[in-house]
């Protein structure tokens, strides 16, 4: 029973309440309609997609208002809002279908507007795309031709190169080889080298006596390394293998011709080897003739000694003490000059033998002046030294160092003029201990000192040694001795000036001569 009351009650309210509805659904399409119509003529014909969109809203707005207007005027005279007469009048079969008649013809005009509106945009969008794919099949067909000729070209490139090129894969098997390199490292098999393991091939293109009895595998790996490789090939011809990785997995095989290298190499070592069997050859030409010059050369500088101290009597003359004394000076000189060449040939042949011990400068300095004093004190020569005490001991062969300093004040006694000064100077520099010997003579020019410093070429000394005190070879026997101490020897000087050498001794003394053990 209760139940039939709030069916009843719910109806009342429904038939109170729907009338009023519908008016107000009116209303709000009324407005919206109003709302699109006036944003329709605020869009500017530019944005034609917009101005259409609003203008089918408004079409569809309008069809609404005609629905819920109809329907409001039913339901209003269904309810007693209004009179009856207008619900007999919108329920005739006709009326009725006139809702749905709208709704179609609104349909139909949406359609239209849309199909005015975009399809002639689709259809320019869709001829623009075919445009597009014609010019990209176009560009497509261009870069593909471009990139056939820069093959072509690249191929072309890689076939005129002088080197041999070889592509291989990861598992180290040839995929790809120019023309050079099938010609340079062919697999003697009658067939290309494609798809030979790397070992493979490089056993069938080298002649491995050139390889230290490497095997192929030992080749290929050390090849792999980074290492380059000088090989000779089958064909006795030679050549440079190096390897490159590319930036993928792959690798790049670099064969190099240098057979004319190698052929160069051999010259210079059979023209190396007929110099030094010559050089060998001169020493021991110079060696026999000192000695056999010697002996009698003694024996002349012995008997002509006798003869000027008049050991066994006086001269019945003293022209002949005056010509013994000049047989004496001349013999001696000529002894000289054989020491000399025989120092030379030392040093040319490398048979200079160095015994390294500490030197004392202050010591050595005594040891030679001492040994010259009388000489130069006889030539009107002061002789001095300098910087001993300051100065550390220094590594070298002290009999070298010796004959290097007598050459030296001896070259200066014999040249500097009466009332002059040498002077030994020895110091501490970073690059190791100098020994300097000044003089006051007459100097040299830097012609003079060049043909000096050279072991032959004489006869170019001719305006040093024209006094016939010296055979101009002191200073290349100096510079060949201290250059087998690793050392430097340096010449300043000036005509009218003096002159003056300088020796520099290195704190780690590594001889380019051999040296003898001790």
């Amino acid at each position: 029973m209760q139940q039939g009351k709030l069916v009843t009650v719910i109806d009342d309210l429904f038939n109170h309440i729907a009338p009023f509805t519908y008016w107000v659904i009116v209303a709000l399409w009324t407005v919206i309609l109003l709302v699109f119509f006036r944003k329709y003529g605020r869009i500017g014909a530019e944005d034609l997609a917009l101005k259409t969109l609003v203008f089918v809203l408004a079409i569809d707005a309008a069809r609404t208002l005609f629905e819920n207007l109809y329907f409001g005027v039913y339901f209003n005279s269904l309810y007693g809002w209004l009179p009856a007469a207008f619900q007999q009048f919108l329920s005739t079969p006709t009326l009725l279908a006139l809702p749905k008649l709208v709704n179609i013809a609104t349909a139909i005009i949406v359609l239209m507007v849309l199909i005015r509106r975009w399809f002639p945009e689709v259809e320019q969008k869709h001829r623009q795309m075919q445009r597009a794919l014609s010019a990209s099949e176009h560009e497509m067909a261009e870069a593909q031709a471009r990139e056939s000729a820069m093959r072509s070209q690249f191929i072309d490139a890689i076939e005129s190169i002088p080197d041999g090129l070889a592509l291989l894969d990861g598992d180290m098997k040839v995929i790809a080889t120019n023309h050079r390199m099938e010609t340079m490292l062919p697999a003697n098999t009658g067939r290309s080298v494609i798809g030979l393991a790397l070992q493979d091939w490089l056993e069938k293109a080298i002649d491995f006596s050139s390889v230290e009895n490497m095997t192929a595998m030992q080749l290929a790996m050390k090849l792999l390394s980074g290492t380059p490789l000088e090989v000779r090939l089958v064909d006795g011809s030679w050549a440079m293998l190096t390897h490159r990785q590319s930036s993928s997995d792959n690798h790049i095989l670099v064969a190099t011709d240098i057979s004319g290298l190698k052929e160069r190499e051999q010259d210079a070592i059979d023209a190396r080897m007929i110099a030094e069997e010559a050089n060998q050859a001169k020493s021991a030409f110079l060696a026999n003739m000192s000695h056999e010059l010697r002996t009698p050369l003694n024996a002349i500088i012995g008997f002509s000694d006798i003869m000027r101290q008049e050991m066994f009597g006086a001269h019945s003359r003293k022209e002949y003490r005056e010509y013994a004394s000049d047989i004496y000076r001349s013999g001696n000189h000529l002894l000289q000059v054989i020491e000399g060449i025989l120092d030379l040939a030392k040093i040319e042949s490398g048979h200079v033998e160095l015994k390294l011990e500490p030197i004392d400068p202050a010591g050595i300095a005594e040891e030679v002046t001492g040994l010259l004093f009388n000489e130069a004190a006889q030539s009107g020569l002061a002789i001095s030294s300098h910087g001993t005490r300051d100065c550390p001991d220094f590594l070298a062969d002290r009999l070298c160092v010796r004959q290097m300093l007598i050459n030296l004040v001896g070259n200066a006694i014999k040249f500097t003029p009466a009332g002059g000064r040498i002077r030994i100077r020895f110091a501490a520099q970073e690059e190791g201990v100098t020994v300097a010997v000044e003089d006051t003579g007459p100097g040299m020019s830097e012609a003079q000192i060049d043909a000096l410093a050279k072991p032959i070429a004489i006869a170019d000394r001719v305006d040093i040694a024209r006094s016939n005190r010296g055979a101009g070879m002191g200073l290349s026997i100096v510079k060949g001795l201290i250059e087998a101490h690793d050392g430097s020897m340096t010449v300043s000087s000036k005509p009218n000036l003096g002159t003056k050498v300088v020796l520099t001794f290195p704190l780690q003394v590594q001889p380019s001569i051999d040296q003898a053990a001790n």
